[in-house]
């Protein structure tokens, strides 16, 4: 009797403990991209200066746990009058708003995001960090990386890189 009655207290207090843990992170959506394009106006010069950064992808998504069947995600957006940009640059915390659009022809609108870029010889790396202030998947974080490539001759002509190709990843985390 004095066994049951101990384990059933410690049953008790294990049950009230993982009630009581704090929620962990969910991804909710994992993407890879098709292609991303990433394009620069004017293009990037060994010499720092204002640029407009576009950036265009398609991702191939997996829902992962709960949310819709979405297997497809657009980004198209414009960061316009990023400061002292050029070939050899680390660019943090430039801010903005995008959307993304869903195949299903829902969206996750105004995700809010930081841009931080990394230009190193025709190489550019992308970081985007924001979250989903309306739409679908409303208050997930949002994590894409990019990684574009053009030719480094480039950086040396007279108009620069214009463009760079490459591959990305995304996900949508729900934070507790």
């Amino acid at each position: 009797m004095i066994k049951r009655i101990a384990f059933v207290v410690v049953a008790a207090l294990l049950t009230s403990t993982l009630v009581a843990a704090p929620a962990q992170a969910q991804t909710l959506v994992t993407c890879a991209s098709q292609i991303t394009l990433v394009e620069f106006s004017p293009g990037l010069t060994n010499t720092a200066q204002t640029v407009d950064v576009s950036i265009a992808g398609i991702f191939s998504c997996i829902v992962v746990e709960g949310g819709p069947p979405f297997e497809v995600a657009e980004l198209d957006t414009t960061v316009e009058d990023v400061p002292a940009l050029s070939c050899f640059t680390l660019l943090t915390g430039e801010e903005d708003a995008t959307t993304l659009d869903w195949d299903d022809g829902e969206d996750s609108s105004h995700v809010e995001f930081a841009l931080e870029a990394v230009v190193l010889a025709g190489t550019t790396v992308l970081n985007i960090s924001g979250f989903v202030d309306d739409g679908v998947f409303e208050g997930a974080d949002v994590q894409i990386d990019v990684e574009a490539v053009a030719p480094v001759t480039e950086c040396l002509s007279q108009d620069g890189v214009t463009d760079a190709v490459g591959l990305g990843e995304m996900a949508l985390i729900d934070l507790p």
